[in-house]
């Protein structure tokens, strides 16, 4: 489990009185939590066994963010510095506390510092004084006050607030099961979904993720957001070659995956529901991705679906590498998706003939339209004529714009909430 089930007072596992908060607060059961049984024995486990651990999505969320640290230098001196303050302030509170490190992930989000504090035990006055003072400590490491180079602050990145929730389904796996005609066949098929099953889970680690549930073709798990489409692109390979073996039918197996990128305050029940829709908008076509994304807060709702035939991973990561090399901003990519509409509404839809020359001229167009300061006229000719020959065969011009325009919104997107420096 990822995160514990907040319930109503009535639905908890307990109701607390004034007199047993003080006590709960030592087992690291907060003041203004209401626990069912399986998360009260979570969190109890933790207070008898320190070393267990259960990454939580706020875990998930700063993961890219400390590999970050770990990889610069100067970041992670700076950050190890304020950490040592922590450590020494709750010393000098007389708390007794583990070594804190860098993998403490809730003392780098404002609004983590409290559960931080709640789970080793501070209650009351005690716990806001000391949840206003570590924040103050956070605020003065974020304006740099903690390092200068050359006499100017070492200002340290945020980190990014957001993970991703994958889930992903076979496609028509009921199909392959009705079509096996003998009991060892059966046998045979349930051993391969079970392979599957194992692999899964090495994936899902290999991409520092973790694994909420795994049965079958059946994947259920939450990863940090600079691995998901690793998580996805991976799966979805391991799938079909490990299916292929015990394929039951003329249709190739496939596998559709959907991932909900969120900040990680929404309440999970929310969260399973937005990553379930986006499977099931990734099986309206099946073999698909689909991508979930909404800023908390508002703004733009990112609903999108990619099939995997055109090898959607290695397309954003390819788009990614163009982005940060300053090939194309934000205005290229939302001018490719309003391109598209332009022409998906227009009489030209059903001469496919004239897009076919139209729509290359028109990106081409646009791309020395929206040219960044970055690149010179050559350069961006030698890169849009190459996005054309690869993106744009003139099998379906009109939906091969589609797709671009939306990988390169997915790779804005993804980059903007990843957490990298």
């Amino acid at each position: 489990m990822n995160q514990n089930h907040h319930l109503t007072v009535d639905e908890s596992l307990f109701s607390k009185s004034k007199q047993q908060v003080a006590q709960l607060a030592k087992w690291g059961i907060g003041e203004h939590e209401s626990l069912d049984a399986i998360s009260v024995i979570k969190r109890l486990s933790l207070h008898k066994h320190p070393s267990m651990t259960f990454p939580s999505v706020c875990d998930k969320a700063f993961a890219p963010y400390q590999n970050m640290l770990l990889k610069n230098e100067q970041m992670k001196k700076v950050a190890t510095q304020y950490v040592k303050d922590v450590e020494t302030y709750l010393e000098n509170m007389n708390l007794t506390v583990a070594p804190i490190d860098l993998s403490e992930a809730s003392l780098f989000y404002e609004r983590r510092i409290e559960d931080f504090l709640e789970q080793r035990g501070l209650v009351g006055i005690a716990r806001t004084e000391a949840k206003n003072d570590i924040t103050q400590l956070l605020e003065k490491y974020f304006k740099g006050e903690y390092s200068k180079h050359h006499g100017q602050p070492i200002k340290p990145p945020v980190p990014s607030p957001y993970y991703a929730f994958l889930m992903a389904d076979g496609d028509k796996m009921g199909s392959q099961l009705r079509n096996i005609q003998h009991v060892e066949s059966h046998i045979a098929f349930s051993k391969t979904l079970s392979t599957f099953a194992s692999k899964a889970s090495e994936i899902i680690s290999k991409c520092e993720g973790t694994l909420i549930y795994g049965g079958g073709d059946d994947v259920m798990a939450y990863v940090p957001v600079h691995q998901c489409l690793e998580a996805a692109g991976k799966l979805q390979s391991e799938f079909v070659s490990t299916m292929k073996a015990h394929q039951h039918s003329e249709t190739l197996p496939s596998i559709s995956i959907g991932i909900a990128i969120v900040h990680m305050l929404e309440p999970l029940e929310e969260v399973r529901s937005m990553a379930r829709q986006a499977e099931q908008y990734a099986k309206q076509e099946r073999n698909s991705l689909a991508i979930h994304f909404q800023k908390r807060g508002g703004g733009d709702t990112m609903n999108i679906s990619v099939s995997f035939q055109i090898d959607p991973v290695a397309s954003i990561q390819e788009m990614t590498a163009w982005l940060k090399q300053s090939y194309f901003t934000s205005g290229f990519a939302y001018g490719l998706r309003e391109l598209y509409q332009t022409y998906e509404q227009s009489s030209f839809r059903k001469q496919p003939e004239i897009l076919d020359e139209l729509i290359p001229l028109e990106i081409r167009r646009l791309a020395f339209k929206k040219k960044t300061e970055a690149k010179t006229e050559q350069e961006t000719k030698e890169w849009i004529d190459q996005l054309i020959a690869k993106y744009i065969p003139k099998k379906n011009t009109l939906e091969e714009l589609h797709t671009i325009a939306e990988c390169m919104i997915i790779a804005l997107q993804l980059e903007e909430v990843s957490g990298h420096a």
